[in-house]
C-alpha cells in the first residue's frame, strides 16, 4: 500500500514541504539550531501547475523534503559523527580547539550510534524513498519550458542528497535483516539517477553521480544479499542494459540548446550582451564588445553559422556512437577541440568565433569516460548476482567466472578481452575491470586512478566516496 504523501503525489498534488531551511551554526550555538526560515520549494516554484504524469515532479517533492531544517541537520550530524569515527579524533576549528558536538537528531539520546540515528531518519522521511518509486514509475522530463545558459538548477544538488539518504535507507534495511528492502532502495536509486539523466550534460553527470552512489552500496553489502535479492538485480541489470544508453539522447538534447543559444544571442542588437558568456573580466568584456559589435549582419551571420557549424561537426558524431554497439563507443586517444589559443593569421569572423567556441563546446573527454565507467559498472553489477546466485546454489564460489556468468555478461566491450575474476577462497571473489585509455581499474565502487606522484605533498588525505 503506497502512504499518503505517495496517493497525492500519483494525483499530481503537493505534499506540503518542510517547515524550515537551516543554516550554519556558529560555535556560539552550543550544537543547538539556529532560528530557522521558511525553505523554497523546489516543487511549487517550478510545478505551478501539476500533471501527476511527470515523474520529476515527485522527484523535486523528494529534493523539497532534503532540503528541510530537520533533514539537513541529521546529514551534518551523520557527516561529522562518521568523520570523527573514521579519524578517531574530534572537529576542531580554526584555532585547533575543540568543537562543541552537534545535537544528536531527532530527540535521541547523545550515546546513539549512527544506525540507531540513521535508522530513525529512514522512519521519519519514509515518503523520500516513496516519492522517488512512485517517479520512477513515470515517464520523467525536464520541466522548464525554456532554459537559457544562465538558468540555474538548484534542485539538482538536492538530488545527490536524495541519493545519498537512499543509500543510508538501504544500510538500515541490510542491518535489519531486511534484504529485500536494503535491495529495492538501492535499485530504486539506480533507476533514479537514469532517469535524472533527462535533460542536459550537467544532468547526466549528476545521475551518473547518484547512481555511483548506489552501485558502491550494492559493493558494500553484496555478501549480504539473498539468492532473491540477486535474482532481482540480474533481471533489472540485464533490462538496463537492453535499453537505449540515455547519453546520446543526452547529446542531441544539449547540442540543440547550444545551437538555440547561438541563434538566441549572437542576433544584431545582442551581441554586445553576448559577451556575457565569455565569463571574461570587466576589462576583457568591454574590448571584445566593442570588437563584436563592429561585425557587420553578413559577419554576424557567418559567426553564427562557423559556430553551430563545428559544434554540430563535433557532437553529432558522439551521439551516433552512442547509438551503435557499445564495442565502438570507446576510441583509443581521442581528444576534444583545442579552442584555448586563436590563431595569429585569424581574421575578424574567425577570432570571435574561436571566443565563443572555447566557452560553448563540452568536453566530452571527460563526460565520455564517465559513461563508460557507470555502463561498466553496471554490466559488473549483473556479473556480480551471477556469482552471487551461484555461490547460494553450491555454497561456494566458482572457480572460474564462466561456470557463473553468462560469457557474453563478461565481456569488456572498452578496454578488449574479459573483465577479471579472482577467486579468493571457497566463499570470497574479486570481480573488476581493467579499465581502459585513462580509466584505471573499475569496481562497483570506483576509485579513481591516482599515483603517488601526481600528489601534491601538501594537498589532504585522498577519500574516496
Amino acid at each position: 500500500m503506497f502512504s499518503k504523501a505517495v496517493v497525492l503525489a500519483l494525483m499530481g498534488i503537493a505534499i506540503a514541504s518542510p517547515p524550515a531551511d537551516w543554516q550554519k551554526k556558529s560555535e556560539s550555538t552550543g550544537g543547538q539550531e539556529p532560528p530557522s526560515r521558511a525553505a523554497e520549494s523546489l516543487f511549487r516554484t517550478l510545478i505551478p501547475r501539476p500533471t501527476g504524469r511527470n515523474g520529476y515532479e515527485q522527484y523535486l517533492q523528494a529534493a523539497d523534503v532534503v532540503a528541510g531544517s530537520e533533514f539537513v541537520a541529521y546529514m551534518r550530524w551523520r557527516a561529522r559523527r562518521l568523520s570523527e569515527t573514521k579519524s578517531g579524533t574530534q572537529w576542531k576549528d580554526d584555532d585547533n580547539q575543540p568543537i562543541a558536538p552537534l545535537q544528536t537528531p531527532f530527540g535521541l539520546p547523545s550515546d546513539s550510534s549512527l544506525l540507531d540515528v540513521d535508522r530513525e531518519a529512514a522512519r521519519r522521511f519514509a515518503n523520500v524513498l516513496e516519492l522517488v518509486k512512485v517517479g520512477n514509475f513515470k515517464t520523467v522530463y525536464h520541466p522548464r519550458d525554456k532554459v537559457s545558459v544562465f538558468t540555474a538548477m538548484p534542485e539538482l544538488q538536492r538530488f545527490r542528497d536524495v541519493a545519498r539518504f537512499l543509500s543510508y535507507v538501504a544500510r538500515v534495511r541490510f542491518a535489519d535483516g531486511a534484504t529485500s528492502g536494503g535491495t529495492d532502495a538501492l535499485l530504486q536509486g539506480i533507476r533514479f539517477g537514469i532517469n535524472v539523466r533527462c535533460q542536459s550534460l550537467l544532468h547526466d553527470l549528476v545521475g551518473i553521480a547518484n547512481t555511483a552512489i548506489a552501485l558502491a552500496a550494492f559493493e558494500e553489502n553484496l555478501d549480504r544479499l539473498s539468492e532473491q535479492d540477486a535474482a532481482r538485480i540480474e533481471a533489472f541489470a540485464s533490462a538496463e542494459l537492453k535499453r537505449p544508453w540515455p547519453f546520446a539522447d543526452t547529446l542531441d538534447r544539449e547540442l540543440a540548446w547550444l545551437l538555440d543559444i547561438v541563434e538566441e544571442h549572437l542576433q544584431p542588437g545582442k551581441l554586445k550582451d553576448a559577451v556575457q558568456i565569455l565569463g571574461l573580466d570587466e576589462s576583457d568584456a568591454s574590448t571584445v564588445a566593442a570588437q563584436i559589435e563592429k561585425l557587420s549582419e553578413a559577419e554576424a551571420a557567418e559567426v553564427r553559422e562557423t559556430i553551430k557549424r563545428k559544434l554540430s561537426s563535433f557532437m553529432a558524431p558522439i551521439s551516433k556512437r552512442f547509438r551503435g554497439p557499445e564495442s565502438g563507443w570507446f576510441i583509443p586517444g581521442e581528444t576534444d577541440p583545442f579552442y584555448d589559443g586563436v590563431p595569429a593569421t585569424a581574421g575578424k569572423v574567425e577570432t570571435i568565433s574561436h571566443m565563443f567556441l572555447a566557452v560553448l563546446t563540452p568536453s566530452m573527454k571527460n563526460a565520455i569516460g564517465a559513461e563508460l565507467r557507470n555502463r561498466t559498472q553496471l554490466r559488473l553489477l549483473n556479473a556480480h548476482a551471477q556469482i552471487i546466485r551461484y555461490r547460494w546454489r553450491h555454497d561456494v564460489v566458482p572457480r572460474k567466472a564462466t561456470a557463473a556468468v553468462k560469457p557474453s555478461d563478461l565481456v569488456d566491450p572498452f578496454g578488449g578481452g574479459d573483465y577479471q575474476y579472482e577467486r579468493l577462497d571457497s566463499l570470497r571473489y574479486r570481480l573488476y575491470c581493467r579499465g581502459f585509455g585513462d580509466v584505471g581499474e573499475i569496481e562497483l565502487r570506483y576509485k579513481p586512478k591516482r599515483s603517488p606522484a601526481d600528489r601534491d605533498p601538501n594537498d589532504p588525505p585522498i577519500q574516496w566516496p
